[in-house]
Parts: structure tokens; sequence; C-alpha cells
């Protein structure tokens, strides 16, 4: 169905519709709806990456913000993805996100939506708590 013009308007009511377009794109409102993430990480997570660099094998390789679609035109990013390669020639997947002391619900529903839908990958919520590192499997 194509997109309804003025024209299809009855026309006293042309002047009221009118009022309430906006003129140029200038004077459209902006309304901020989104919380959307930067490529800025946290100094959470820059920790975690250099203790996840410094305790790995050589037989692994990091990719960060390491995407996963969990939906149509959505994709869950990991914060560290690691891939260890086998002595059968066959690859391990294992995912990190790390969160603080707050992690919103939203955001945990997403990070077990990721893990059930790829179920190839294990998935772990990681935090920083009382001076060390705590990993908790997300279930699939």
């Amino acid at each position: 169905m194509p997109r309804p013009t003025l024209t299809d308007f009855n026309p006293k009511f042309h002047a009221e519709i009118l009022k309430q377009l906006p003129k140029t794109k200038a004077e459209m409102p902006v309304v901020k709806r989104l919380r959307q993430r930067t490529d800025k990480r946290s100094a959470l997570e820059d920790r975690f990456g250099c203790h996840l660099r410094a305790n790995i094998t050589r037989d692994c390789e990091i990719e960060e913000q390491s995407p996963l679609r969990i939906g149509n035109g959505s994709n869950y990013y990991l914060d560290f993805h690691v891939i260890r390669k086998l002595e059968s020639g066959g690859y391990e997947h294992f995912g990190y996100e790390v969160k603080g002391g707050f992690a919103r619900t939203a955001g945990i529903v997403k990070l077990k939506s990721a893990a059930t839908q790829h179920k190839w990958i294990e998935i772990y919520l990681t935090s920083w708590i009382n001076g060390e590192w705590v990993y908790e499997q997300i279930l699939q």
C-alpha cells in the first residue's frame, strides 16, 4: 500500500496537517530512544581482556565484539570470543560477557537468548568480585 500524501486527505484538513509536519529536516525533533553501544570498552572489559590474553595458550585466538544473531536485524555482541584449535582439527568456541555489579535485565535476557540459539559456543558471564574473576556459564 503506498504512503498517503496530502492530496489523499480532505482539503479542509490540509492546513491542520501542514502545521503538524516539520518544514525542514533540521526542524524534526530528535528523540533518543535507543541506548546504543559505542566503540569504547569499559575499564572492566579492558582488565578482563588483559587477563584473558595472559592466560590463553598458543593454540587460541581471541576476537573482540563478536556478533551472534538473535533475531531479524538484531545481534548480540560478545565482549570476547575465544577460538581454540583442537588436536583433532576441530575447534572449541568460548564466549565471555563482562558485567559489573549491576547488569540490566534486558542484557541478561539477550545473553541467554544468544546462548540458547548458538549451541556451538559456550558462553560465560564474567564478573570481578572480591578481587578475582568469577565465571558463570550460561546454560543452553
